[in-house]
């Protein structure tokens, strides 16, 4: 597997602001509003657990369109109806105004007219003379847009809803159905509605974090020089295609001009360099536009790094007030990470590390069969302060809250990091081998922090993904970002008991501060040389459990001839000659622990530790709870492998470096914390 790119983040920034050059002209003139709404926690009726994930997602995507959103989760009735009058002021004189809706939708059909609803979560509808009361009918969010010259409504909601057949039986007069009906042309002049299936007809949910609509959507407005028609026949192919015919989007158009919302095809070669070369605040403003809505305050920190007189600049300090305490600043983009030798190219063979032996540890039952190595002499370690006495004992394990990762108590001692040429196959930032000392004992997590376990501080905080999660295209390993994917759906079947994925440094940043808040005890991400110490364990081999690759099964999840068999791919990669059983990532601690009694220290997920990442060790600390740290630091480290990775990868001296802004699907994090 290759390393992956460093710079994407500044690339997403540089093609937001050529988009904005590029149509500078025409967009300078326009304003453009939204509303989106996603309603899924219903009191009365079915929840809908991917509607709130379909509005987070279609928001961010419309921000990077330009537009100004506004975005409201789970609304009542009262909540909806104030929400669309805000939305009617917004949207008077604007170029375009665009209405999103993810939760329950129905129609009531009187006479020869049939009228749509849209459900708010506080609706009970018993009856249905109640419908008009308690939802918003669609005529009239259609009433409230007029101010704009151009209307775009798009409707996922055309889910399933058993309480029709309630309401259904309170009503002579008046035919209620499931699905939407279509729209008058009268009343949907200068308006395109788009809907999530056919007239009648049901939407899904969706098996993952988004419906297969929204995904589509999410995959084909973004695209620059598609109209909006063409986009909306891609979204109806693709869907159609992913759920076997059984859902087939529809429109009603009545735009009176066409409508590019990623703006039309880029110029010619010979007219590029007219419009290529923005003005320094429009470059500010598509900044600022891009991060408007984050709620992590290193995103403020960088704005302010770049712009500390900018136009934004108090609003951006106001928003960090309110954040609370920003991660470390974001900082530049670096040279662009070496890529990873060709995956024909034979590794070396495992070497044992020729390193002098570790001070003496207690390992704790459970590192049963991995005995610490003797000690090293006294006449080759480097003088350091005797450790302080601890309460807590090698081993001991602890938990400051219910929702709190496990920790294990890792006692102090004395360490050779890196390794030999022998052993490595890429690069020689693995060197030079140094002695390390941990003067005093620390805590890690049992394992990665997991799924329930970010679950509970994204729920506490509000905290959302702000940006794409890229995904290993192993056919032609291409990382790829998909705004879709994210921690709640990294495009494989999670339980709250894997590693999280899709989470970037300042993700895990801000994790650990909201857990040292939670608990009074300062939580951190553990520094390198920390993390090397925890996974060797006392050993001196290439893997912590030794030197045979086929043992890898028994320990660590990368990737082998279980999923060699699934995928059915060529000689290209190495493929551990062993079968553990698992595809992408599996559950935290189902594989044996190390001689420290820590689980997945590799395999299952690569994670993220403090340090800024340098070329080499040259110059490093000697104590292991000093963290490699500089003003300058524009990658930083993470260790471990993941699913996707082969035996060599899971080395306890591997390492890789990266943009701390990126996310990627097999990439999570480990906390520690000083030992009790």
């Amino acid at each position: 597997m290759p390393r992956f790119p460093h710079s994407a983040l500044a690339r997403a920034v540089l093609t937001l602001l050529l988009i904005a050059a590029l149509h500078e002209p025409a967009l300078a003139q326009q304003r453009r509003v939204a509303l989106v709404v996603g309603n899924g926690d219903y009191r009365h009726a079915p929840a809908l657990p991917n509607a709130s994930n379909d509005a987070d997602a279609v928001a961010n995507a419309l921000r990077d369109l330009g537009f100004t959103v506004t975005l409201e989760r789970n609304q009542p009735i009262e909540g909806m109806r104030a929400a669309l009058r805000h939305f009617s002021d917004a949207a008077r004189g604007a170029e375009v105004a665009l209405f999103f809706f993810a939760g329950h939708g129905l129609q009531m059909a009187q006479r020869d007219r049939a009228e749509n609803f849209l459900v708010p979560v506080d609706a009970r509808l018993a009856d249905a003379r109640d419908l008009e009361d308690e939802t918003i009918g669609l005529s009239r969010v259609l009433q409230l847009m007029d101010g704009a010259h151009a209307r775009l409504v798009i409707l996922d909601a055309c889910r399933d809803n058993p309480i029709l057949a309630r309401i259904a039986q309170t009503s002579a007069t008046r035919s209620i159905r499931r699905g939407l009906a279509p729209i008058e042309t009268a009343e949907a002049q200068g308006t395109l509605i788009a809907f999530s299936t056919a007239p009648g007809a049901v939407a899904a949910d969706g098996s993952g974090g988004n419906s297969p609509f929204t995904l589509a959507l999410l995959r084909h407005l973004p695209t620059p020089g598609l109209e909006i028609r063409g986009a909306l026949t891609r979204v109806r192919a693709e869907v159609a295609r992913e759920t076997g015919n059984s859902q087939v989007p529809w429109s009603n158009d009545g735009l009176l001009s066409e409508l590019y919302l990623a703006g039309r095809a880029p110029p010619t070669a010979a007219a590029s360099s007219q419009v290529l070369t923005p003005s320094a605040a429009a470059i500010e403003l598509a900044f600022w536009q891009s991060i408007g809505a984050s709620r992590d305050p290193a995103d403020f920190e960088e704005y302010l790094r770049r712009y500390p007189d900018g136009n934004f600049s108090g609003l951006a300090r106001n928003r960090i007030a309110l954040l609370g305490p920003p991660a470390p600043a974001a900082i530049p983009m670096g040279p662009p990470a070496a890529p990873m030798p060709s995956a024909t190219r034979a590794p070396a063979p495992p070497q044992r590390a020729a390193v002098a032996p570790p001070a003496p540890v207690a390992a704790p039952a459970a590192a049963a069969g991995v005995a610490p190595a003797p000690p090293v002499p006294a006449a080759t370690r480097p003088s350091a302060p005797a450790p302080p006495a601890s309460q807590a004992r090698p081993g001991e394990r602890f938990r400051d809250c219910p929702e709190c990762p496990e920790m294990v108590v890792i006692p102090p001692g004395r360490f050779v990091m890196g390794s030999p040429a022998s052993e490595r196959w890429r690069e020689a930032d693995e060197g030079p081998q140094r002695e390390v000392t941990l003067v005093r004992p620390v805590a890690l997590g049992l394992g990665p922090v997991t799924v329930g376990q970010f679950v509970a501080f994204a729920q506490a905080t509000g905290r959302r993904m702000t940006a794409a999660c890229r995904r290993w295209n192993m056919a032609d390993d291409s990382f790829v970002p998909t705004p879709a994917l994210g921690w709640t759906n990294p495009g494989f079947p999670q339980g709250q008991d894997h590693p999280v994925v899709c989470v970037s440094w300042h993700d895990a940043q801000a994790y650990a501060r909201w857990l040292s808040e939670r608990t009074g005890r300062r939580y951190r991400l553990p520094t390198e040389a920390e993390w090397e110490y925890a996974a060797r364990a006392g050993t001196r081999t290439a893997w912590w459990w030794g030197d045979d690759e086929a043992a890898q099964c028994r320990h660590a999840n990368g990737i082998d001839q279980h999923v060699l068999r699934t995928v059915g791919s060529p000689g290209r990669y190495v493929f551990a000659p062993c079968s553990d059983g698992f595809m992408h990532t599996s559950p935290v601690g189902r594989f044996a622990a190390n001689g420290f009694g820590l689980h997945d220290m590799v395999g299952n997920a690569w994670q993220w530790v403090q340090d800024c990442h340098h070329p080499s060790y040259e110059g490093a600390p000697a104590t292991a709870s000093e963290a490699v740290e500089n003003r300058d630091c524009a990658l930083r480290v993470l260790r471990g492998g993941a699913w996707t990775n082969a035996p060599r990868f899971l080395r306890s001296a591997d390492r890789l470096r990266n943009d701390p802004a990126l996310r990627f699907t097999f990439v999570g994090f480990r906390v520690a914390t000083a030992a009790p």
